[in-house]
Parts: structure tokens; sequence; C-alpha cells
């Protein structure tokens, strides 16, 4: 499939990824505007400052002055409301941290799983000069699906995942190339792609170009299927709220 280098097609436009740069007290990364939930605490936080006083006139004023209800009573509701409200706080805290670190971490070993899977393939090709050319138009295609793979993964749990950030598929035909943009799912143009490495894996043990025990060579498909697993389970984290 990969033959004659092909011209760039624009990359998707999508939001970008925020970058946030902290300095020695990150005082600018506090009072900056862009990807900061000061607005919307500020959308629930004023109505909730103005019924303030409201709720003051109306349990202190009214409420008791009419059912003369004691302060004990209050202080019960009150110590309530504090130990619910701070529950949520530290459980909803911890839930969201160990969603993120559980995230991280399937990331970082679907990058492992790749990075082996695809030095495994380098070092089982062929070192008979004859087939030097073969062996590096492989090499040549391989980086460039590797690529493509993470590169497709990073959809599948971000927006803000552009093309730039990918090597150019050079010499992928033209035909593959407009299939793999025409696929409008992540998921399915990650599993593409996976597809793609496994095939083009197999045609070239048969061509010689990978000359390697086949018990050995299962080890690079076993790690690039338990990286495309790592991610489907990162998904999770984008998927289900």
């Amino acid at each position: 499939p990969f033959g004659r280098p092909q011209p760039r097609a624009p990359h998707r436009q999508g939001a970008a990824m925020i970058e946030y740069q902290t300095n020695a007290w990150s005082m600018s990364l506090l009072c900056r505007l862009k990807g900061t939930v000061v607005l919307q605490a500020l959308a629930w936080g004023v109505p909730c400052a103005l019924l303030a006083p409201l709720s003051h006139f109306v349990i202190f004023d009214w409420i008791e002055y009419e059912f003369d209800w004691g302060y004990s009573s209050l202080d019960a509701v009150w110590s309530s409301f504090t130990f619910v409200l701070g529950f949520l706080v530290v459980f909803r805290t911890q839930s969201a941290y160990n969603r993120y670190w559980e995230g991280a971490m399937l990331l970082r070993e679907a990058r492992g799983e790749w990075f082996n899977a695809f030095s495994s393939l380098l070092a089982f090709c062929s070192s008979d000069a004859e087939k030097q050319d073969a062996v590096v138009a492989f090499q040549f295609g391989l980086v460039r699906l590797f690529s493509a793979l993470h590169f497709a993964s990073m959809q599948t749990i971000s927006d803000s995942a552009l093309e730039n950030d990918m090597v150019q598929l050079k010499g992928l035909d033209a035909d593959s190339l407009a299939y793999l943009r025409s696929i409008p799912s992540a998921n399915h143009r990650h599993e593409l792609v996976h597809q793609w490495i496994q095939r083009l894996t197999v045609e070239n043990v048969r061509s010689g170009v990978l000359d390697i025990a086949p018990p050995i060579l299962s080890r690079s498909f076993q790690e690039l299927s338990r990286g495309s697993v790592a991610v489907t389970k990162a998904r999770n984290m984008s998927d289900v709220m």
C-alpha cells in the first residue's frame, strides 16, 4: 500500500487543547479566563449569595417568630447540611482524581505496548542485502501507520487531537487514505489502522522481510492488541460520565 507519496490534506479543525504554563507562584494560571471554571461557578454562586439575606430573614425573623423554633433545631439542620456537602465534595474530588489517574495510566500503558511492538518489528527485519529495499519500504510504512494508530486513539478520547501531531501518511495509496478520512467515527478509524498494521506485518512475513520465528513474532501482535485494549478501557473515562 505504500507506493508514491501523496499530498497532505488540510487537518481537521477542532477545539485546541489548552496548554497551561505555570510560573513560580502560578498567579497567571489562577487569573486567566481561558479554560477557567470561575464563570460557571459565579453563575451558581451569585444567585445563592443574593438569596442568603432573604433566607436569613425568613429563618430568623419569620419562621422563628411564627413557630418559635429554637437555635438548637437550626444548628442540627446546619450541621447535617455541612456534613452532607463536605462528604459529597470529598467523594466527588476523590472519584475525579481516580478517574484521571486511571485514564493517564492506561494511555501510558498503550504507548509502552505499541512502542515495544514497533521496536520488535524493526528488530525482526531481515538483514539480507537483496531485501533491503523491501525492508526500508516496510519500515517506512510501519512508522507512519503506528503514528496514525496513536493519533486515531487520541481522537477517540479527545476532541483536541490535530493531524499536525501525526507523521505524514506519505506513500499510502489515495484510495486507502480517502477511505480512512471518510470514516466519521474515530473508534472505527483506530480499529482500521490497527488492522492495517497487522495486515502489513503478515504480508512482509510471507515475503521474507520479517525473518523471525513465528512464536517470537506473535509477541508483537500481542503487544499491539494489548495497547488497543488499554485505549478502549481509557475511552470509558470520556464515554461514561
